[in-house]
């Protein structure tokens, strides 16, 4: 989110606004409901802004001029857009250490309780991350990177020892996950890798 093109599209809406104090207003009044909407799709705490609300407040009570407002304006929308810029990075961050952990740990015995304690959040603030910065769950997520390592293994592998040297836990488990991400089951997907190989 860019705080200049924010600063252009305020500096055109006070263009066209006359210097009325009534207009001023509700012109004011809808984008501190705009502010509000804002913090609340992006999980920000209003009061964080509470001393600009105020002092943008009191500037259009005490009837400043349309400048000064725009920099109220301008100041109020300036916190939220940093605010959640810091939110997404933050996000990005945790999605990047989530996917390098199960990267790290495929083979092994994990779940959303270990990749979050490794990572120092909770189990279901790293689901909700995860699942709003990849449009996947952990779960299936770890599973699919589990086949993609087993295709990438099967054919040095036994079939039958695939399944632990990527961490799932039985053989059949493996076996209708495999079928169900890949379209067909381990030995099938060998034996056409062999023939594309030849």
């Amino acid at each position: 989110l860019s705080c200049d093109r924010l600063d252009s599209v305020l500096e055109s809406i006070f263009d066209r606004i006359p210097q009325q104090q009534l207009t001023l207003n509700i012109i004011v009044s809808e984008l501190i409901t705009l502010a509000n909407k804002m913090c609340m799709e992006f999980s920000l705490d209003i009061r964080s802004l509470s001393d600009t609300l105020t002092k943008l407040n009191l500037a259009v009570n005490s009837n400043c001029s349309k400048a000064d407002i725009l920099v109220w304006n301008k100041t109020l929308f300036h916190s939220i857009i940093s605010s959640i810029n810091s939110n997404l990075s933050h996000k990005q961050k945790y999605s990047s250490m989530i996917k390098d952990y199960i990267h790290n740990h495929y083979s092994e015995d994990i779940g959303l309780k270990q990749i979050a304690d490794s990572i120092g959040i909770t189990e279901t603030y790293l689901s909700t991350v995860f699942k709003e910065e990849t449009g996947s769950t952990v779960s299936n997520y770890l599973s699919n990177f589990r086949i993609e390592k087993a295709k990438e293994l099967l054919q040095n592998v036994d079939i039958k020892f695939l399944y632990s040297a990527v961490g799932f836990k039985s053989y059949n488990y493996f076996f209708s996950t495999f079928k169900k991400v890949v379209g067909c089951t381990p030995r099938q997907y060998k034996n056409i890798a062999a023939r594309n190989s030849k």
